[in-house]
């Protein structure tokens, strides 16, 4: 978006200097500037007329769709720790706009790191302990192995896609392991039922090769089909 600002400011002086050329200004006269509103309507609706249909995106909704297989993979009353844009605003979206899958609570690790999400929080999400008022490795703030110690026998735990990289004080205790899009934080000691674990996993990721390729061709115009249609259509598993 910054190169197209530049672009528009660079358009706009350019436009006003040329109306503001002495010759012109003595040629048009009075009439100055409505020529030349009306010049800058003209090319503006050009550019609709010549791109709309090519730029248009309003049919498109693998973003949402992406949410969709994000939060539907998620066992009840889950915890999901969001790292990124992409998948944080889409399932927050759908979480807190759309209504779909109210009992998770859906926390940014971005965000988390301010002193007014945490605080935030505590209202919103209560059951949900937090060590303090904001994750941060510094002095006054609270670790990620704090955060799963107070919540791990409480609430299943996923984040999508990391954990933040330089906050390494949980791994001693704690793994994270595939499960649908996300992954889920269990303890060493956890003692895997590889039965139990395929089938939950693998229900997790009812739709995964659609979202995939949603976000493969997210640049252009990705093909988008109903959530009934997938439902009743296709399955894809591992």
């Amino acid at each position: 978006m910054q190169p197209n600002a530049i672009i528009a400011i660079c358009s706009g002086v350019g436009f006003a200097w040329v109306f503001n050329f002495q010759p012109i200004r003595k040629a048009l006269g009075r009439q100055r500037n409505v020529t030349a509103s009306a010049l800058a309507l003209l090319l503006l609706s050009a550019q609709l007329g010549a791109n709309y249909q090519s730029r248009d995106e309003s049919d498109n909704v693998a973003v949402m769709e992406f949410g969709y297989d994000i939060v539907n993979g998620l066992p009840p009353d889950a915890i999901l720790l969001t790292l990124g844009d992409l998948p944080g605003n889409s399932a927050r979206y759908l979480h807190h706009c759309e209504g779909v899958r109210s009992d998770l609570r859906i926390i940014d690790l971005e965000m988390m790191t301010f002193d007014w999400y945490v605080p935030m929080l505590k209202d919103k999400f209560p059951g949900v302990k937090f060590p303090g008022d904001r994750y941060s490795l510094e002095q006054g703030g609270f670790a990620m192995k704090q955060f799963f110690d107070e919540n791990y026998d409480n609430f299943p735990i996923f984040v999508f896609q990391h954990v933040n990289p330089q906050d390494t004080t949980w791994q001693a205790d704690y793994d994270v392991w595939h499960y649908g899009l996300t992954h889920k934080v269990v303890r060493k000691d956890y003692v895997l039922n590889v039965q139990e674990w395929f089938n939950n996993a693998t229900a997790a990721l009812p739709y995964v090769s659609t979202a995939v390729s949603h976000l493969i061709l997210l640049p252009s115009r990705a093909p988008t089909r109903s959530r009934l249609d997938r439902q009743q259509g296709d399955t894809h598993t591992l």
